[in-house]
């Protein structure tokens, strides 16, 4: 029993390192030592929120706020780091026991994020959601949503 238990945490410890370790994860796609640009989109087909924050100040003018974002625990958060670079947009900061990676200039959503998932699609019901937030996006570049039919 003590020999199985042994294992487990032995198990479990690899794959916590492996979360942490780029050469595991099998990020690099040939020899040019390039982030696979298919895994980002796995990782972000599980992990990623594409989400339009829409608020009313006081004033009476609203606010849209939209926003890529991915939450992942704060061990898993060189992940993260790989993500930004990758994109070479976007911050990363703390959050509790969190860490977030977040792209919330348009600028950057319509000609850096959005191009990506166009590229390599997601492959869950999330494209539904991506779809419709590109949309957003799309309008908010063009300055459409400051229109009455936007």
């Amino acid at each position: 029993m003590q020999a199985k238990a042994l294992s487990k945490e032995n198990q479990k410890s690899k794959v916590e390192k492996g979360l942490t370790n780029e050469s595991s994860l099998n990020l690099k796609e040939g020899n040019d030592n390039k982030i696979n640009p298919q895994w980002i989109t796995g990782f972000c087909d599980r992990s990623a929120c594409f989400r339009v924050a829409i608020t009313l100040r006081k004033t009476g003018r609203w606010d849209i706020c939209p926003e890529f974002l991915i939450l992942v625990k704060d061990r898993h958060g060189k992940v993260l780091k790989i993500v930004k670079d990758y994109f070479g947009v976007g911050t990363i900061y703390h959050q509790g026991k969190n860490v977030v990676y977040r792209v919330g200039s348009v600028k950057d959503l319509f000609n850096v994020v959005i191009p990506h998932f166009v590229k390599y699609p997601l492959l869950s019901t999330k494209v539904c959601t991506f779809t419709l937030w590109s949309k957003v996006i799309h309008l908010m570049y063009n300055g459409k949503h400051k229109l009455d039919s936007g």
